[in-house]
């Protein structure tokens, strides 16, 4: 049996804790046949709306998507779009114990106006801050009585004020002396905080430019952020991302894995990333080594890349991807 179908075996025995900035996308679709008299802009028919889970939730997601068990940790508002998150994560089996509310910020929501295939605009309807101390010690208190639970725990940062010094360090306690994989998506504003945490991080060649201070463009490049970026965090590895040209995965040990694109056709690359860093954790968690786990990342972001929107892929879209590359 291949190493990959072992570990996929495995994934339904896995457990997950994710925590992160939690957003509810929307999608604002309809048709346009006419520009408006008012102004020289399209005039949208307004067909259909949805909401999908976004950030730290769209990792978990993905992982649900696979059949494996996760529970999600992060903070929404006290409105009507928390009830809406909240009902989607029961429709999906998302654990929603270690999700806080906080009445004095409505809940994170990006709206798509989608016309066709094609994004008109983006609207973001937030308010960004730090996560505050008492809603802090909540949220880890009731992390704490789960974490025994989980074999790895993903932290996604995207930067809207949950993962921040305070609660960097209150993570650092949670996982002092304990057996737990744990991967981390990095945000520009928080690289200072982040050292001595986590065994992995997954950035993506933007990133992995502005953390090393490396270009990150050429394979020459990526090779020498790589092992700057595992000094600097105190990382076991780090996977880089690095849209068609692939990933690129680092060790401590000094071993450096360049891993072409699966891609067959990139349609949307809107929450590659979440897939990546899910899939990757998981395997890890399910006993895969590094490179296997990064392979079967780099499968499954192949498949998400061909859809429209924030997407995930299921266990047998992962399969059928995998059993096609080795067919070609």
């Amino acid at each position: 049996m291949a190493p990959h179908e072992e570990t996929l075996q495995r994934l339904s025995k896995v457990k997950v804790l994710v925590l992160g900035d939690l957003i509810v996308d929307a999608y604002l679709e309809g048709t346009v046949e006419r520009i408006s008299p008012e102004a020289p802009v399209p005039v949208l028919e307004h067909k259909k709306l949805t909401h999908r889970l976004g950030g730290a939730a769209n990792v978990a997601l993905n992982l649900s998507s696979l059949g494996i068990e996760v529970s999600l940790a992060g903070l929404v508002g006290d409105d009507d779009l928390a009830a809406i998150f909240r009902n989607i994560l029961s429709e999906n089996k998302i654990s929603g114990n270690c999700v806080v509310a906080d009445p004095s910020r409505p809940t994170s929501l990006k709206t798509r106006v989608i016309a066709g295939h094609q994004q008109l605009l983006r609207i973001d309807q937030e308010r960004l801050g730090d996560l505050s101390e008492s809603l802090a010690e909540s949220m880890f208190g009731k992390m704490a009585s789960e974490l025994a639970h989980f074999d790895a725990i993903i932290i996604s940062d995207y930067g809207k004020g949950v993962i921040h010094a305070g609660t960097f360090a209150r993570l650092q306690k949670l996982l002092a002396g304990k057996k737990i994989v744990s991967v981390l998506d990095p945000k520009k504003k928080n690289f200072s905080i982040y050292k001595g945490v986590v065994d992995t991080m997954t950035h993506n060649h933007h990133e992995a430019s502005d953390d090393s201070g490396l270009p990150c463009d050429s394979d020459a490049e990526v090779c020498l952020a790589g092992p700057r970026l595992i000094e600097k965090h105190s990382l076991k590895s780090t996977l880089i991302t690095r849209g068609a040209k692939g990933m690129a995965l680092f060790t401590r040990e000094g071993e450096c894995h360049l891993i072409p694109s699966f891609a067959r056709s990139v349609f949307d690359v809107s929450g590659a990333g979440d897939t990546v860093i899910a899939v990757f954790a998981a395997a890890r968690a399910a006993g895969a080594d590094l490179k296997t786990a990064a392979i079967l990342a780099n499968h499954a972001a192949g498949v998400v890349v061909s859809k429209f929107g924030t997407a995930t892929l299921t266990m047998d879209e992962l399969r059928e991807e995998i059993r096609s590359r080795e067919k070609s």
